[in-house]
């Protein structure tokens, strides 16, 4: 699968919303949000422009968008919280309405005074589309309910997974009137599909019913709000005292399986800007001391900590793992503290700006004490976005540079780097840029104290396993450092983000980690088994480049659809994926396809093509097998299909839709990634059929992810995102999983593709 860089996550959700027919402000923080959870494992930090955060937040807190203060009654799956004495309706069956362009079914919809939810999947959403098509061609209308008097109610929050064909969506609306139990949801179009295939409306009927009494309401238990400033919380350079933030803690809701965790934080000053750097940040300790797993989520929004007075930062946790009831502590470890300035410089670009044209800068700005040292500029590889290169005050990242006179599409940076796309073409001549904020990292914690309630049942939750890498044996790798044994060979194929554009190039590393080749500007790179060729993808397609540093071919047939290309053990086959053509520039649904083709790139055939959701993954060793993964609701099946005859066999499932799979060197096993409770990633190793499963890392709250075999069979070869290390680019390691030895590579970063 195509892994996206940091600032190529929010320049798709700056063009998406740009592209759409309507503002959902929640729709856009959930978003954001939520892209910056999924690829979480790549820990590539998500840099958003003042502006958009800004917006979103301003829209939060205005009256008219916030819902109204309530006191809520109790937490239905499936619907959320209810207010006290509400008449709550569900859907009275199931509604499904087959087209040409695919197949909508509503599995659920719940209504009470305040709100209503539906929750839909399309499947069967044929690849009828071009590569030659841009985002703008395919539909990207959500769709809405009609009442009996012609009122359109428009959906107000967005959630669900669209990864993939059978994707699911949960819409909130506003409250149908309690006199209607008959409602019209119409779909002007199907997500995902383009516009020009003659697409007419699409009208379901709706039929609610009075919740039945047997339905299951757990209660909301609402909490004092003990607020703690951080302890030893550094002034700043506009103040002698701690930050004005602070955490809150508002209510919880404990289910038979769960428990779930209400809260914010809050900034009391207008100025200050909060957010978490990262989800692993936020700690449960239980009263013997043990952390507690959590998973955040971020479909359950609190109406009254959205309309706390000033910033606010919403805090939902689910409690999924195994603690010891009675007295814990909630601890926010660090956040992001957005700061707003008014800074500016003028340069010249001249009067035509070319594609990696570089100019030194050499503008110095300060604001609140903080200094900025923005050295120089260069012009894209697309030739129609900036990125500066700066240097900053210890703690400060993510500078917002802006230009106030032209439109801009998104952005995305780092430490050191920083940058916007242009929504028309590059300027020329003069510009001025605006600095219009930095994030500043500040060091907690910020603590809350709560009293875990005792379990339902008799039976707490399964614990974790012990597994090799841990963060404990991590730390202890990289305190006294094992050298590279000899019986380790062969060199790692990777990919990794480099400066100054952050685009991902594909790399070459011997296992001392010292002689390091940039093979190409692309990703998802995979060697033959004889050495001598490259094959990899870049924006234009799949291309075969010869080793040692030959020329470049795109492979004819091939496009921007096309990834993950691995090579038959005998070298004369090469796999890949094909994404639809409604996934260009936006993710859309649809079937991925496995497809086949000869060493070459000549004889392109498709070897699986379906309605689901398919990824190439790891060739058996025979050459006659490889192994996929099909994307489901609840995660993906692992399956591996015969090159010759087509046959499918299904070895396992897995709860990650994007997991990483590689079959060990001598066809017996599988690596592969899943997940931990509290939404932690871990790597597995079981046998093909899931039997003998073992966590071999667990770094928590450090994330592990990409197995890949060493050509012996004996280590893994791993990604660990360590932002004490690096914070933008994860560390190698590679752990031995039966001594259960543990090497970091620290002089190599990124994701490793294959180990030859």
């Amino acid at each position: 699968m195509k892994t996206r860089s940091p600032g190529q996550v929010l320049d798709e959700i700056a063009r998406a919303e740009s592209a759409t027919e309507f503002n959902l402000s929640t729709a856009l923080h959930t978003r954001i949000r939520k892209e910056n959870q999924n690829i979480m494992k790549r820990r590539a930090l998500l840099y958003t422009s003042a502006a958009l955060l800004m917006a979103v937040v301003i829209l939060l807190s205005i009256p008219s968008v916030a819902q109204a203060v309530k006191k809520w009654f109790g937490y239905v799956p499936g619907a959320g919280m209810v207010e006290e004495n509400s008449a709550l309706r569900v859907l009275a069956a199931p509604v499904t309405k087959e087209t040409a362009n695919g197949t909508i079914t509503v599995e659920q919809a719940v209504a009470d005074p305040s709100h209503t939810i539906v929750t839909y999947q399309i499947s069967n959403i044929p690849d009828s589309g071009s590569s030659e098509l841009s985002y703008t061609d395919y539909c990207h209308e959500l769709p809405w309910i009609k009442l009996a008097d012609g009122t359109i109610l428009d959906p107000q929050t967005i959630g669900g997974n669209s990864w993939a064909s059978g994707f699911l969506r949960q819409l909130e609306f506003a409250a149908i009137p309690a006199s209607e139990n008959s409602v019209i949801m119409g779909f002007n179009c199907i997500e995902g599909t383009p516009k020009n295939n003659n697409q007419s409306k699409i009208e379901l009927t709706l039929e609610f019913i009075p919740a039945p009494p047997e339905m299951t309401v757990f209660p909301v238990v609402e909490l004092a709000t003990p607020t703690s400033a951080p302890a030893g919380t550094p002034a700043t350079a506009d103040s002698e005292s701690s930050l004005p933030i602070s955490l809150i803690l508002k209510k919880y809701v404990q289910t038979d399986q769960e428990l779930i965790l209400f809260g914010a934080l809050q900034s009391t000053v207008d100025d200050y800007w909060v957010s978490l750097v990262d989800s692993s940040d936020v700690r449960l300790i239980d009263s013997q001391g043990s952390e507690i797993p959590l998973e955040e989520d971020l479909s359950l929004p609190d109406p009254e900590i959205q309309a706390l007075v000033g910033q606010v930062w919403p805090l939902t946790y689910r409690v999924t793992g195994a603690y010891h009831p009675g007295e814990a502590l909630l601890s926010v470890d660090s956040i992001w503290v957005t700061r707003s300035t008014e800074a500016s410089f003028s340069f010249d670009l001249g009067a035509n700006p070319q594609p990696g044209q570089t100019i030194v800068l050499n503008q110095r700005l300060t604001n609140n004490g903080h200094s900025f040292f923005i050295k120089d500029v260069t012009v894209d590889a697309q030739g129609n976005g900036l990125q500066f290169s700066f240097e900053a005050s210890e703690g400060v990242s993510n500078l917002n540079l802006l230009d106030a006179d032209h439109d801009l599409l998104g952005g995305g940076g780092g430490d050191a780097s920083t940058g916007f796309t242009y929504r028309d073409a590059l300027p020329s001549g003069e510009v001025t840029i605006l600095l219009a904020g930095y994030d500043e990292k500040v060091a907690g914690p910020w603590l809350a104290s709560i009293e875990l309630p005792a379990f339902f049942g008799e039976s707490q939750p399964t614990a974790v396993p012990e597994a090799c890498l841990t963060n404990a044996t991590w730390q202890t790798a990289l305190a006294a450092p094992l050298a590279v044994t000899g019986n380790l060979q062969g060199s790692l194929v990777l990919m990794d983000l480099l400066p100054p554009m952050f685009t991902y190039h594909v790399m070459r590393a011997d296992l001392s980690g010292v002689e390091t080749t940039d093979l190409a500007n692309g990703s998802n790179g995979s060697v033959s088994p004889d050495g001598r060729t490259l094959v990899f993808e870049n924006d234009s397609g799949l291309n075969l480049m010869t080793l040692p540093g030959g020329e470049v071919t795109l492979i004819p047939g091939t496009s921007k659809r096309d990834h993950g290309p691995v090579w038959s053990p005998d070298g004369s086959l090469i796999a890949f994926t094909r994404a639809p053509a409604s996934s260009i520039g936006g993710g859309g649904p649809g079937p991925y396809q496995l497809m086949l083709m000869n060493a070459d790139g000549s004889g392109i055939s498709t070897l699986l093509d379906d309605t689901q959701a398919n990824y190439a993954q790891s060739w058996m060793p025979d050459g006659n097998n490889l192994v996929f993964t099909t994307m489901n609701a609840d995660g993906a099946t692992i399956k591996s299909i015969e090159v010759n005859t087509h046959a499918v066999k299904m070895l396992r499932d897995v709860n990650y839709q994007n997991a990483g799979v590689m079959v060990s060197p001598d066809g017996t096993k599988i690596a592969f990634e899943a997940m931990l409770p509290g939404d932690r990633y871990g790597v597995f190793v079981s046998n093909l059929d899931g039997s003998d499963e073992r966590l071999v890392a667990n770094t928590d709250p450090i994330v592990t992810t990409v197995p890949a075999w060493s050509p012996d069979g004996e280590w893994l070869a791993m990604s660990v995102h360590d932002t004490a290390l690096d914070e933008n680019r994860p560390t190698i390691a590679l752990v031995n999983q039966f001594t259960c030895q543990v090497i970091p590579m620290t002089n190599l970063h990124g994701y490793v593709t294959s180990w030859r």
